[in-house]
């Protein structure tokens, strides 16, 4: 079995190919900042450029809706570049994650070879060209099928009624072939990328792994899969803009009760809150199992010492005497009663709060904007505050 470096093991992915078959990318040069300022104008300025040519001398008002359009911003000027900015913050974490389950020891040598082939795996399926193919083919079905079926009031407001290619003007004709389906194959690739990195926990899951219920990260060793949640920032701004550009449209153009600013916010936080953390929570097993057996082998271990300690010390106190003081017994039991107490007090998930704040914080900033225009600044705040504490 081929090795494969953890190091770079979740870099690449859709649509790694087709950008460097455009030569927007070379191996070892993503050329993100690049990528990213090229996503966002090929998917926005044709756009406005066609917008106003198309009320060149007619009158139509297609520029004025379409740069009222709050959701074509978001999508092509916000979210498409964030997804590529991600890159650079998130897939290293993850195969910094997936890296130190070797160098940390938590692998044991007799379950090496199924790590190995867990890394294999995931590798051959992000570079898997079927899959790529796959994700352009799924990104212009779902834009067929929104052009098709899709209710005119959920279109955008400069879009015309036709649901037939040979109907298109030029603006919805870029929209449609160009705008759309490249926001989407980013989101896809995106998606495929976690699926996989659920999968590689899970397989690590199964295996036999060395944690240790002293560890002073109160997760057995497993606290450093928390780092990866760090990456998903942009991600979750993208997910936040997108969300609070489709809900400013229902409430600025469509009059929707301001309300629904609340919930989907909460519904966004729902989201993130299983596809980016809850792949973590796959360890409490593993958690529990070690809790258990620390509580048992380091309570065992401290009393054991305990009733030493207290035979020398409590039992022939006619013994004590000045030089008592010098002695380490009394230092070294402390010590080991700090150790010891740690399996008590191990939790079952290895992230905490502030990790999961960060990931909301990021969400549901992109909404402030609009809940100023729904809600007086003080109901605001204190939903806000509510929030988080």
């Amino acid at each position: 079995m081929a090795e494969v470096s953890t190091t770079t093991l979740f870099e690449g992915g859709p649509p790694t190919r087709l950008q460097q078959v455009l030569r927007l990318e070379k191996p070892g040069d993503p050329r993100i900042a690049r990528r990213a300022i090229l996503v966002a104008s090929v998917g926005w300025i044709p756009l406005a450029a066609l917008a106003l040519a198309s009320d060149s001398g007619t009158g139509a008002g297609t520029a004025a809706s379409f740069f009222g359009d709050f959701t074509t911003y978001a999508r092509s000027l916000i979210a498409a570049p964030l997804f590529i900015l991600a890159e650079k913050d998130c897939l290293p974490r993850l195969g910094a994650c997936a890296r130190h389950f070797l160098e940390a020891g938590l692998v044991r040598d007799s379950e090496r070879k199924r790590f190995d082939h867990a890394a294999v795996s995931v590798r051959r399926l992000l570079d898997s060209q079927s899959v790529e193919i796959l994700v352009v083919i799924l990104a212009y079905f779902v834009t067929a099928l929104f052009l098709r079926y899709s209710p005119a009031g959920d279109k955008p407001r400069w879009f015309g009624s036709s649901d037939s290619l040979t109907q298109l003007s030029l603006i919805e004709f870029w929209y449609v072939f160009v705008s759309r389906p490249l926001f989407l194959i980013l989101a896809f690739g995106w998606i495929w990328r976690q699926l996989l990195w659920g999968r590689f926990l899970w397989l690590i899951s199964k295996l036999d792994l060395r944690l240790v219920p002293s560890h002073p990260d109160q997760v057995g060793g497993l606290k450093f899969i928390s780092s990866c949640l760090r990456g998903y920032r942009l991600l979750c701004c993208a997910l936040g803009f997108l969300a609070a550009g489709v809900t400013a449209n229902r409430v600025v153009h469509e009059g929707a009760d301001p309300t629904i600013v609340k919930n989907v916010a909460i519904g966004l936080v729902i989201f993130i809150l299983i596809f980016f953390v809850g792949p973590l929570t796959i360890f409490i097993r593993h958690l529990r199992k070690a809790k258990k057996r620390g509580m048992f082998e380091y309570g065992a271990l401290a009393g054991a010492v305990g009733l030493q300690f207290e035979h020398k010390w409590l039992s022939q106190r006619e013994q004590v005497d000045a030089n008592a003081l010098t002695v380490t017994d009394f230092s070294a039991m402390t010590d080991l009663n700090g150790v010891t107490a740690i399996p008590y007090s191990m939790k079952e998930l290895p992230f905490g709060v502030k990790n999961v704040a960060n990931l909301v914080l990021a969400a549901v900033v992109p909404f402030i904007p609009i809940a100023l225009l729904a809600f007086p600044v003080k109901v605001v705040l204190k939903d806000l505050v509510k929030l988080f504490f």
